[in-house]
């Protein structure tokens, strides 16, 4: 059967351009279109489509707002499709935090082969989501103590549903930190510096896209910049490597987590959120191999859980609970603090 989709957009001009680029591929259907939120939110709950591609600034009602009510009474994967060069960059990444799954650049002339099979391929990943998390594990949630350690760097992996674990965690970790923090966020091309512009704004950091050369000092926050793996060296110095046709991904939450794990030992911490798949469960375990920190969401919390699920079957001793507590018990290493 193909994959049914529901188009919203209050341009007709890109509604076209959607519905004629989508057309294309004989196993996406386009089931119906709206040019606002409120008419949106309708066809959602009567077409019940396998996903939405949703515009964040519309009239009668916004994306964001849309989002919410379609998340809170028909929950289907939403992409949301906005212009990530302008202020709709911000607007995307909120939308995230409420529900969407995915982000896509907006056309603004046209849409050619490439970037055409790129939004198709999100919306048949985003389709296969299911947002009921996975029970196969039992739940392990460990609000305990960390025990008092020297920390100097934490790595955060996350994907799908990611952005909201990434907000809870930096907005729950008040500055200035003690530590710098490394980020992999698996994100579409075009959206990494409105992710990091996102952040920097809706928590009290400054977020930053990797820079190779960069040394991370306490209370730098870096974002892994997009096709490109992060790693980070004995000096704190960022390393960005390419990735060849064989990795997973890229940048790999695996890899940052396993550079980490060589390099600072017992004095890393390694946090893996919401996500489809298995990325960063390998680099984890072996930062709690090396005597460091391990920080899993709890797979009952997350938007997709499948990365949580894996890192907590790879672990033996992983701190596990919402992103905001995993950042309290971080925020308790500090120098001098109780534990």
């Amino acid at each position: 059967m193909p994959i049914r989709v529901l188009i919203i957009d209050d341009s007709r001009l890109v509604r076209g351009l959607l519905q004629a680029t989508l057309s294309r591929f004989s196993d996406l259907e386009i089931v119906g279109e709206a040019g606002d939120g409120q008419r949106g939110e309708q066809l959602a709950r009567t077409l019940r489509p396998d996903v939405i591609t949703m515009d964040v600034l519309m009239p009668m009602m916004g994306g964001i707002e849309a989002i919410e009510i379609i998340m809170r009474e028909q929950p289907t994967p939403i992409v949301v499709v906005a212009d990530l060069a302008s202020s709709d960059g911000s607007a995307a990444m909120e939308a995230m935090a409420r529900g969407a799954v995915a982000v896509f650049p907006k056309p603004r002339q046209g849409m050619d082969e490439t970037a055409a099979r790129a939004l198709a391929d999100v919306l048949r990943e985003s389709a296969a989501l299911r947002f009921t998390p996975s029970r196969t594990l039992p739940m392990r949630r460990t609000p305990r103590r960390l025990p008092r350690r020297d920390l100097h760097i934490v790595g955060i992996v996350s994907s799908t549903g990611g952005p909201r674990g990434l907000r809870a965690m930096l907005q729950a970790l008040s500055p200035p930190l003690p530590f710098p923090i490394a980020i992999v966020q698996h994100t579409t091309p075009g959206s990494t510096a409105a992710l990091a512009a996102w952040l920097s704004t809706s928590t009290p950091h400054r977020v930053s896209v990797a820079q190779a050369g960069q040394r991370l000092l306490p209370g730098d926050v870096v974002v892994a910049p997009e096709d490109r793996h992060l790693t980070i060296d004995a000096e704190a110095q960022v390393r960005l490597l390419r990735g060849s046709p064989g990795d997973g991904y890229c940048p790999s939450g695996g890899v940052l987590l396993g550079s980490l794990a060589k390099t600072f030992g017992a004095a890393a911490a390694g946090v893996v959120l919401s996500g489809m798949g298995s990325d960063g469960a390998s680099g984890l375990a072996a930062i709690e191999a090396a005597g460091g920190l391990a920080l899993i969401e709890d797979p009952g919390t997350a938007v997709v859980s499948g990365m949580p699920s894996a890192a907590l079957a790879a672990t033996r001793a992983a701190l596990v609970d919402t992103p905001d507590r995993l950042a309290m018990a971080l925020r308790r290493l500090r120098p001098g603090a109780e534990t």
